[in-house]
Parts: C-alpha cells; sequence; structure tokens
C-alpha cells in the first residue's frame, strides 16, 4: 500500500485545518454539527451487524465498535477540556493516549450500547453548553503539556466537528 492510499484511508475527509478565528456563522455550523453528532451516528451503525462492529475500518486499525468506544472517550475528554476552558484562566489540560484508551477491556466490547449513551449524553450537554455562550467566549483557550500547544475554544471546536465526521467517514468507508 502506497503512502497515498494509506493517507486516504486514515484521513478520508482530510486532515482537520487549524484557522485562526471563528466567524458567527461558523460557529453557529459547529454547534448544529455538535448537536446533531449522535444522530448522525445512530444513522451510519443502525444497519450494522455484530460481525459489522468487529470489521476494522482499515487494515490495522481499529474495529468499528473500539472506533465507536473511542468516540465516546475523546468526546468527553473535549467537553471537559472546554468546560474547564471556559471556568478556568487557561487550564493545563491533562492528556491520555487514544490508542492505549482502546485496548481496554471496555474498548473492546461488542456492545457498543453504553458508549452511544455516553455520545448522546456528552453531545446533548456540550450542546446546551455552547448555546448559552457568545462568540467571544471561544476565544478563551487551554494548554496541552504533551503537545506544547494552546487551543483556543473555536480550533477545539471546528476539531471536534471534524472528529466526528472524520469517524463518520471511516465507518462508511469500511470494506
Amino acid at each position: 500500500m502506497n503512502d497515498q492510499t494509506l493517507e486516504k484511508l486514515r484521513y478520508p475527509i482530510g486532515r482537520f485545518e487549524w484557522e485562526s478565528e471563528m466567524t458567527q456563522k461558523s460557529f453557529e455550523f459547529h454547534k448544529k454539527k455538535i448537536a446533531d453528532y449522535p444522530n448522525e451516528l445512530g444513522d451510519k451503525i443502525k444497519h450494522l451487524s455484530k460481525a459489522d462492529l468487529k470489521k476494522p475500518y482499515r487494515s490495522g486499525g481499529w474495529q468499528i465498535a473500539q472506533l465507536i468506544h473511542h468516540i465516546a472517550d475523546s468526546h468527553t475528554h473535549n467537553y471537559i477540556r472546554f468546560k474547564q476552558a471556559l471556568l478556568v484562566d487557561t487550564p493545563t489540560i491533562m492528556d491520555y493516549k487514544p490508542a492505549d484508551w482502546a485496548t481496554t477491556a471496555d474498548a473492546t466490547l461488542e456492545d457498543i450500547s453504553g458508549s452511544l449513551q455516553i455520545i448522546k449524553g456528552i453531545h446533548q450537554r456540550w450542546s446546551t453548553l455552547l448555546n448559552s455562550i457568545k462568540l467571544e467566549d471561544l476565544q478563551r483557550s487551554y494548554y496541552h503539556p504533551n503537545r506544547d500547544k494552546y487551543y483556543p475554544l473555536h480550533v477545539a471546536l471546528a476539531l471536534y466537528s471534524w472528529h466526528g465526521d472524520h469517524h463518520l467517514a471511516h465507518i462508511e468507508n469500511t470494506p
């Protein structure tokens, strides 16, 4: 497999593009993406069998069930980071290694119902939070020590809007 093919399998919608600012129109778009994501995910997986959930989305990649558990873990982390940055001046966030988290017993279950409940609940809470803030609040940021980088909330919001679509494309493109 050549590098271009692997890149397309890993990033079927392309890599995330960091924008230096966000418009009100873009804020509204991303708020809607966060609110709608559990339903989009549900639509994408509703016809999958148990055998489908065991399929990796690409050679060497996670199984679809692991991917759904990862989404629950990752979106929970980002919601908490987001909320911390709204409440604390430039908090330093705790990092986690998604690949390690994807190997624990709870992340390798075939039963995805608990993770789907987490995703639905986190996105409902996140949507409520997003609808309570203003565009200028998205200038607040958190510090990621492992990357030695500050993440403004508008970047974190756009990143997780992209992250959801990124994994929907993985599910859709699973062989």
